[in-house]
């Protein structure tokens, strides 16, 4: 999936502020030693994500800097000696990472699309490289808008479900100042990826409006076992709304590629909340248990 962005790169106002809140929440998140801790980036032609990263004391050599158009990672290799650069999809480069050994601190996915299926497949073949583990530092960005219909509708019944409950109380209190329909956006593609929430934005690109969101991937738990930031892809959730969606009259092939990012994801998610209670001592049958009465205390009906 290729993006777009202007000749001369990103180098305004609202952008440049957008770099520096990106990079200082995975800087306090990753902490003090980062001299070794290696993170993959998007910058445009002007190269900017790459010197804020640096100031905040991540190394080049460190550094995977990605575009699909291999021109412009040529051209940041000469004004950035030292950097690694993929002139391929986000996909491919972490597939080659991957296949170097090499483990990610942290991400910017700077994608500036809108929600839709190239987007969400994208972010879901990423998922499946071993370079992104649980604790890895996350930022993505998406288009605040402009999503096809079929996307819209299915937006239209994940918020149902994040806002048609009083026990989603707490959770919806972590996205102040953000629509619905933004809190939709940001779940759908967590639910493909799998992201506690770290902190989030909005900020104008020339006419347009862009939306993004920094988390930990899935796996993060706190000491008593449970989640250390909110969850943006609850499992129960993301099973009732796949149930929502199903019921909605989308096209077959669109329910289809929903429970194929959202299944897998979910299980799990599911797997590592049993591992957790084992470790606790609680037994598999009290946990399933506990889990069921939570999915009871959950309605998605219209």
């Amino acid at each position: 999936m290729k993006r777009s962005a202007p000749s001369g790169g990103y180098d305004f106002g609202p952008k440049r502020d957008y770099r520096r809140r990106v990079w200082g929440g995975i800087s306090e998140a990753v902490g003090p030693h980062k001299s070794d801790k290696h993170i993959l980036l998007m910058p445009s032609i002007e190269g900017d994500e790459i010197a804020v990263a640096e100031g905040k004391g991540f190394r080049r050599a460190n550094m995977h800097v990605v575009d699909a158009n291999p021109a412009i990672v040529a051209h940041l290799q000469r004004r950035y000696p030292g950097i690694n650069t993929y002139g391929v999809t986000a996909s491919r480069a972490c597939e080659r990472i991957t296949d170097s050994g090499i483990v990610l601190a942290a991400c910017n996915f700077d994608f500036t699309n809108s929600v839709g299926f190239p987007l969400l497949d994208e972010i879901h073949e990423i998922w499946e490289h071993d370079c992104i583990v649980a604790g890895t530092m996350l930022g993505l960005t998406v288009l605040r808008g402009r999503e096809p219909s079929y996307m819209a509708a299915a937006l239209d019944e994940v918020t149902h479900c994040l806002y048609n409950d009083r026990a989603m109380e707490e959770t919806r209190q972590s996205f102040r100042g953000l629509t619905k329909r933004d809190v939709g956006r940001m779940t759908m593609v967590s639910g493909v990826m799998g992201l506690t929430l770290h902190r989030y934005g909005i900020y104008l690109s020339g006419k347009q409006t862009m939306l993004w969101w920094l988390g930990r991937s899935l796996g993060l738990l706190s000491g008593d076992g449970g989640l250390s930031q909110p969850l943006l892809c609850d499992p129960t959730i993301m099973g009732l709304a796949l149930s929502a969606i199903e019921r909605a009259g989308l096209p077959p092939e669109a329910v289809a590629k929903f429970r194929g990012y959202w299944l897998e994801h979910v299980r799990a998610f599911f797997e590592a909340l049993a591992d957790e209670a084992l470790e606790r001592g609680q037994t598999l049958d009290a946990f399933y248990e506990a889990y069921q009465e939570e999915v009871r205390s959950f309605s998605c009906e219209r």
